[in-house]
This record gives structure tokens, C-alpha cells and sequence, in this order.
């Protein structure tokens, strides 16, 4: 649908839209006009925003530890953070057997791995 031609009557607050495709006249009051603007748009936006994620919790397992590094920009895989831990290179605590790691931490350990441009 494209519009060709736009009015607007300030006494009837009503607007005209002149649809070329469709060879259609469609009258509208302005709020209807921004309500359907505002609708499409919406779900414009709904396609291409993601939504926020939940708070990273303080403690996380291996799995949760790999997402938190990939999403700060430290690119990495389930087997290297799993081989960081064997080679003591990544700050973990070992619960019954299972490596935690604390947000904190892996921040620090990711501010400390990387490179400075200019310095």
C-alpha cells in the first residue's frame, strides 16, 4: 500500500488517505490514525527488539558461565571453559563436583584478558 496523498480537516479532526494501490478512500479520525500507526509499529518493533534478559544470577554453572562470557564479549565454547578449568586459568569453585563460577569473577577474568587498543 502506498499513500499518495495525505489531508487532514482541523474542524472534523478527521484524515483522508488515498491509497494507490487499492484505489481506496479510507476516513478516519487523527486518534484512529495514530492508533493504527502506533499498532503497526509495534509490531514492527516487536520483530526486531529483543526482549531483556533475566538477571544473571550471582553463581553460575558451566552453561550459565559460557552464556555470561559470550554475551560480555568473550567469545567462547562449553569445552574451552571446561579446559580453562582443568588449567586453573579461570576463576571456579568445585561444589560435588560441579565447577561454579561467580559473576563477578568471570568479569574480572574477562576485563583482564582483554587488549587495550593505544596503551
Amino acid at each position: 500500500m502506498k499513500t499518495t496523498r495525505t489531508t487532514a480537516d482541523r474542524d472534523t479532526a478527521e484524515c483522508v488517505l488515498l491509497l494507490e494501490m487499492s484505489n481506496m478512500i479510507v476516513t478516519m479520525t487523527a486518534d484512529d490514525l495514530a492508533a493504527l500507526i502506533r499498532e503497526e509499529v509495534t509490531k514492527v518493533v516487536r520483530d526486531y527488539v529483543k526482549p531483556p534478559k533475566p538477571e544473571v544470577p550471582e553463581k553460575l554453572s558451566i552453561n550459565e558461565a559460557v552464556e555470561f562470557l559470550c554475551d560480555n564479549g568473550f567469545k567462547t565454547s562449553k569445552s574451552f571453559v571446561q579446559k580453562l578449568c582443568s588449567q586453573s586459568k579461570i576463576p571456579f569453585y568445585k561444589i560435588c563436583g560441579k565447577c561454579i563460577f561467580e559473576r563477578r569473577e568471570l568479569l574480572a577474568f574477562i576485563e583482564n584478558r582483554s587488549v587495550r587498543k593505544g596503551v
